[in-house]
């Protein structure tokens, strides 16, 4: 009987790159390595790294072809496009060269390894110019092997180069970084990719749909290799040309269209419609982790049009359902179904989970934001300007009005947040000043944060619930959002914290610092002081301090 085997080469084998500008997505590692070989200023050593399938081997076996290729002639030198026909390009191609020695870090960790791999170093190359050694995942090497390849890393012999490829750049101690030059490898970008993939589509003679193409692009996340390999499945399930529905119905998406359904239920609070949708794409095998990223990517597609105000790329239901919604309402969403992921992956039964999450969703859908509810009864300009400082919520006369109408509709959710501080109303302020705030820090134990108040800030304006600081030194990331928390918590208001430019604004500290300076200045000058003087020459006049009586 005589043996078969398919003839079927993968597309990310078949459309290997030949030659250094064929890797897509990599202009400046093209570009480095090009000039390096026309130069003659190759490093001994080369270190690429990146997520998976974005072109590090490929790179590595490119520039092993390059530098030993001897063109058509025979007589050609390194070169960034291998000729492909001459010996040494030939037996690299077929992995048979003498002088390419490629290396499975994952497999060959040990010390022992990496000594057979130096005592060949001193062979020299048999056919081409450079004896090259390429070291795939090398962060798998142990630290021993690390050890015992630095001294051959650093002072190689003029034939020898290595290249070493890693998905974990961080787990490569960094006296080998040191020795060698490293390249980041990024991920592709979905247009980008996309456009490669189209290409491959017409090489194979088939036609494709655009938005199948970037569903592909975008499944990839950056990683050519996995685009073509989500390429091959999708060939095998078209009949005729690709469309978006067999991508989608490949890679166990929710249509669409579906997702816009069930977002638009949702943010209806169609508790009944949105479940029946869910349940019909359910049955039909969606992933559920799977439709809850589809619906996040909806949510930041919608989130991005409105922020930018640029709906040109949204299909017209995605139009329709984005003219009821509003910032703080997408954030919502987007954060409630974060949430549900976590809670997804706890549960027992993910799809009894997924329908707690719908219904949470459209209830809360039912619910005003709060920055609606605080400046309600504020005119267009006094709404413009909350509009235009989405954090922010200025004081209205209105305020308790509207909370008192909050309490009727919404008696256990929203008017339990905004009464909260109801049996303080003492403490509710909306004028302020730095002293009195950094007061009020230090009886609520937050030593740090008055710390700061005090030398790391200056005070500009504390009034009408904006407070306005300006930055003398650092402070810790998210500090401002910090301050207005406690501050809405210690004075029962929606105070608003936000930074502004003032040159002559000085910390509380510098200010104490001044003004003791010119306490001391004016006392030097009377005469109590000239008469201590007159008895006391040697006296220096260094602090001033306020006598407390008893």
């Amino acid at each position: 009987m005589t043996d078969t085997y398919t003839s079927f080469r993968p597309s990310a084998l078949k459309y290997r790159p030949q030659k250094l500008d064929d890797i897509i997505g990599q202009e400046v590692l093209v570009k480095a390595l090009t000039n390096s070989i026309q130069n003659d200023r190759l490093a001994p050593a080369y270190v690429f790294t990146g997520v998976r399938g974005v072109g590090k081997t490929s790179t590595a076996r490119l520039l092993a072809r390059g530098l030993n290729c001897l063109g058509k002639d025979g007589t050609s030198g390194p070169t960034g496009s291998p000729c492909g026909v001459c010996r040494p390009c030939l037996d690299i191609i077929q992995e048979k060269s003498l002088d390419v020695l490629e290396v499975d870090a994952a497999s060959q960790t040990g010390v022992d390894d990496v000594r057979q791999l130096i005592e060949n170093v001193s062979y020299k190359p048999v056919h081409g110019r450079y004896k090259i050694y390429i070291i795939d995942e090398v962060h798998m090497l142990s630290k021993s092997a690390f050890n015992a390849l630095l001294k051959t890393l650093e002072e190689p012999p003029a034939y020898a180069k290595f290249f070493l490829a890693t998905t974990e750049i961080d787990k490569v101690p960094v006296t080998i970084l040191s020795r060698s030059q490293r390249f980041d490898l990024k991920r592709v970008s979905v247009r980008r990719l996309q456009e490669y993939l189209g290409q491959i589509v017409e090489a194979e003679g088939r036609v494709a749909e655009a938005e199948g193409l970037r569903l592909i692009a975008e499944a990839a996340e950056g990683s050519v290799r996995d685009g073509l390999s989500i390429l091959d499945q999708v060939f095998n399930i078209a009949e005729g040309d690709i469309m978006r529905s067999d991508v989608e119905k490949m890679l166990g998406y929710a249509r669409q269209q579906d997702v816009i359904d069930l977002m638009t239920g949702a943010f209806a609070g169609d508790i009944q419609g949105s479940l029946d949708i869910f349940h019909k794409l359910y049955n039909e095998g969606i992933s559920i982790l799977m439709l809850t990223n589809r619906m996040l990517h909806c949510i930041h597609r919608l989130s991005t049009a409105k922020a930018m105000q640029a709906e040109g790329g949204l299909l017209e239901t995605e139009k329709k359902l984005l003219e009821k919604l509003s910032i703080p309402s997408l954030t919502r969403a987007w954060q409630l179904i974060l949430k549900g992921i976590e809670e997804i992956r706890l549960s027992p039964n993910e799809a009894d989970a997924m329908e707690m999450i719908l219904i949470r969703f459209c209830y809360v859908s039912h619910l005003p934001d709060l920055i609606d509810i605080a400046t309600q009864g504020l005119d267009s300009d006094q709404k413009k300007k909350s509009f235009d400082h989405p954090v922010t919520v200025s004081e209205s006369n209105n305020l308790q009005e509207n909370k008192s109408r909050a309490a009727e509709k919404y008696p256990r959710d929203v008017s339990q947040t905004l009464n909260s501080g109801e049996a303080s109303k003492e403490n509710r302020v909306s004028e302020i000043t730095m002293e009195q705030l950094v007061q009020y820090a230090h009886e609520n134990n937050e030593v740090i944060l008055a710390t700061h108040l005090e030398c790391s800030v200056a005070f500009i304006e504390g009034k009408n619930l904006f407070l306005k600081l300006k930055k003398v030194q650092s402070v810790p990331q998210g500090f401002e959002r910090d301050l207005q928390k406690k501050m809405t918590a210690w004075f029962c208001a929606p105070w608003v914290v936000e930074w502004a430019a003032d040159d002559k604004a000085l910390s509380l500290q510098e200010s104490k610092e001044q003004a003791q300076k010119k306490r001391l200045k004016d006392y030097q000058k009377s005469d109590t002081f000239v008469k201590i003087k007159a008895a006391f020459p040697e006296a220096r006049l260094t602090k001033i301090s306020e006598r407390i009586d008893p």
